[in-house]
């Protein structure tokens, strides 16, 4: 066999894998993406819910903060903001790794305070 054509062939096998291994990690993203968008449903139900509560309660002039619904729906909120934030470390994990692999049970390290207000700085010089 020709060596052109047995480097041709490796470097066509190194670019099917990184194309199956970046195929794998959109697959992925995308199921967590899902998750993310079914979870952000449920935390604008809850909002939505607890305020027409409130609405209701201040309109009567009642004291709701110790009802079981606002509790509930309190921590429904908090679970689906816990989620959130936890697929979107999930998601940055992903897309930050050279090869796909399972990253839920994984820790993921916090942006620094600097490194949010340089990006935030970013986005208020675009505006």
């Amino acid at each position: 066999m020709d060596p052109r054509e047995v480097k041709w062939k490796g470097k066509f096998q190194d670019f099917f894998r990184v194309f199956q291994g970046e195929i794998k990690k959109t697959t992925v993203i995308g199921r967590k993406m899902l998750k993310a968008s079914k979870t952000n449903g449920q935390l604008h139900d809850a909002y939505e819910e607890l305020g027409n509560l409130f609405y209701h309660a201040l309109k009567n002039n009642e004291n709701i903060a110790e009802k079981a619904k606002v509790q509930d729906l309190v921590k429904t909120i908090d679970q689906c903001e816990d989620d959130l934030k936890q697929i979107e470390k999930e998601v940055r994990k992903i897309k930050l790794s050279s090869a796909p692999v399972d990253v839920s049970e994984q820790d993921i390290p916090e942006k620094s305070a600097s490194t949010k207000n340089s990006s935030s700085d970013n986005d208020s010089k675009e505006k």
